[in-house]
């Protein structure tokens, strides 16, 4: 097989695994940086309950995430690097679930993995560990 032929296989199979829902609609009340082409996150089925949501690279989301589907709602592991990229993760997950998300668990504080938390709607209950919760408080979620 020559290397061209080669490269076409891979480039086409990458594609075929990269095709997933359309992208949300993006409005006035969208936050800035949410518009993308195609999906931004592949969930990545790990067992019935849980999936892994990683980025396909059309929107920078900073971390990966791992969705647990409880019985009547959504534990989400870290909010991403931006208001834009949770926004666009709870669109998105709609293409899994239609439970609503309960819990955020935030493994640590930097910002690509907890500054998502802004965007959160009320009654959305944020865990992590107190010192999490004292360096994004005093403004150390930064680094």
């Amino acid at each position: 097989m020559s290397r061209a032929n080669l490269i076409g296989i891979i480039l086409l199979a990458i594609g075929m695994s990269c095709s997933q829902p359309e992208s949300p609609t993006i409005t006035e009340s969208s936050p800035p940086g949410a518009s993308h082409e195609g999906s931004a996150f592949v969930f990545d089925k790990i067992r019935d309950d849980v999936y892994l949501a990683r980025g396909t690279g059309s929107l920078a989301v900073g971390c990966n995430t791992t969705v647990i589907v409880n019985e009547a709602d959504i534990m989400l592991v870290d909010s991403h690097i931006s208001p834009a990229a949770i926004w666009v993760l709870m669109d998105e997950l709609k293409s899994i679930t239609d439970k609503p998300i309960k819990y955020v668990m935030n493994t640590h504080f930097h910002f690509a993995h907890a500054n998502g938390n802004q965007m959160l709607p009320e009654g959305i209950e944020i865990i992590g560990h107190e010192y999490t919760r004292e360096m994004i408080a005093t403004g150390h979620s930064k680094s």
